[in-house]
């Protein structure tokens, strides 16, 4: 019999731990640090920042190629120390925060923050306090608007609010004001608590929301020295807010800063100066800079046009805008007390079907006025259109209308009539020469 070889091999290898997460960035309080910083971070595991120009003490968030991370923070002394892990643990970062500013001011100077201040709290206060902190206005006028469930700002009460439950709250804004930032002060009285939802439904924008799912309200301990949370985020013109922090039985307690803009449309005006425009909200031009408005009260003679400037209209009215090529931005009111019933024009807020020779739209070429629709034509949304019979009479190809800018404005012809040239006259231009009155066609007015 034969006698069968073995062979015996022996395999060495290295584990190797497989590294699925990286840092890709750090914020302090929304405020990303720098990419040295943040190589310093990656390469040492350790950073050291100073905190002494930090608006207070708040939040530390990360972002990681994929996943997500805890970050906890630990108060020593006058520094905030956070420290976390990624890859299971493979890794460990620690930043410092040294010098930590011990008072608040947000953008706007409303609410400043001190620690065991003596304070009493109650409605419409302006100073709250709960669980060793006090949140107090900046303008001794001003109170909080304090409430849960539905609150209304106006102009009696500015508009940060303190809540003492874990409740959420919708907050209206003052009438024609938006918000474009919110700050928000959190501080729970046990335990750390994440905020559960930033929102805003409204008709016009729908829902829109913020990403909150790592923004913590960290317990308070005034023995060691510990600080409300700190929350900026920028809001798109928001017309209102829910905020739910998270209904935890932290029970988190809650101020709100808000820095408010008046509430406006935008119009574009091309290089041909003029544009029609409509709304369905009340609107202010007298505030807005190279920007014009009129209606169309009918004609001066022939074919020109009367116009009449308005400072205000209210919601829904259709009017001629004049000024530079640009984007003008309208400030929203709530009302209006301009008679508009003499205008002519029909504003339009949604896109509108209408017959052939049916009205005259606004064209620039070949030289701005209103023309008659030869064809069926689509009025678009937002602009407005003067209907075929506005004037009586016999139809005509196109109107027109004369504006002339840098002239004198005058309430009544009798203050005019002694001087010579050309003045605007109720929102029309008048020509004076030798005690008479001529329209912008040289006819005689009076």
């Amino acid at each position: 019999t034969g006698t069968q070889g073995i062979m015996e091999f022996h395999v060495d290898y290295t584990q190797t731990k497989v590294v699925t997460q990286e840092v890709t960035a750090v914020s302090i309080n929304g405020n990303a640090i720098s990419d040295d910083n943040l190589a310093t971070l990656k390469s040492t595991g350790a950073l050291e920042i100073d905190g002494s120009s930090l608006n207070g003490l708040g939040s530390l968030n990360v972002t990681l190629s994929s996943g997500f991370t805890t970050v906890s923070r630990e108060i020593v002394g006058d520094d905030a120390v956070y420290s976390f892990s990624i890859n299971s643990g493979a890794a460990d970062y620690t930043i410092t925060v040294t010098d930590v500013a011990k008072s608040y001011s947000a953008e706007g100077s409303v609410v400043y923050y001190s620690k065991n201040a003596e304070a009493a709290e109650g409605v419409n206060t302006n100073t709250v306090a709960a669980n060793g902190i006090s949140m107090t206005m900046v303008d001794g006028t001003k109170t909080f608007q304090y409430g849960t469930g539905s609150v209304v700002l106006g102009s009696d009460k500015y508009v940060p609010l303190k809540l003492s439950t874990g409740s959420a709250v919708n907050v209206t804004f003052p009438s024609g004001k938006v918000a474009t930032k919110v700050i928000i002060y959190g501080w729970s009285a046990s335990g750390d608590g994440a905020i559960n939802s930033i929102k805003e439904t409204s008709e016009s924008t729908g829902t829109k929301s913020l990403d909150t799912h790592e923004d913590i309200f960290y317990a308070t301990n005034t023995a060691t020295d510990t600080y409300p949370s700190v929350y900026e985020y920028n809001l798109d013109n928001w017309e209102s807010l829910y905020f739910n922090p998270g209904g935890s039985s932290s029970q988190p307690f809650v101020v709100m800063d808000f820095v408010l803009a008046d509430k406006t449309v935008s119009k574009t005006i091309t290089s041909a100066g003029y544009a029609t425009f409509c709304s369905d909200k009340a609107l202010d031009f007298s505030g807005v800079a190279g920007l014009t408005a009129y209606i169309i009260t009918g004609t001066e003679s022939g074919n020109t046009l009367a116009l009449s400037a308005v400072s205000s209209v209210p919601a829904n009215t259709g009017v001629l805008l004049e000024g530079a090529a640009g984007d003008y931005m309208i400030p929203v009111v709530s009302t209006s007390s301009t008679d508009v019933s003499e205008n002519k024009l029909v504003g339009v807020t949604e896109n509108t079907p209408i017959s052939a020779k049916s009205a005259y739209v606004l064209m620039g070429s070949p030289k701005v006025g209103f023309y008659q629709n030869n064809n069926g034509f689509t009025v678009g949304a937002n602009t407005a259109y003067l209907p075929a019979n506005f004037a009586g009479g016999a139809a005509r190809e196109a109107y027109f209308f004369d504006v002339v800018t840098g002239v004198e404005a005058v309430e009544a012809a009798p203050e005019a009539v002694a001087k010579e040239g050309k003045f605007i006259v109720d929102g029309k231009l008048r020509i004076f020469s030798k005690g008479k009155m001529f329209n912008a066609n040289g006819q005689l007015v009076k």
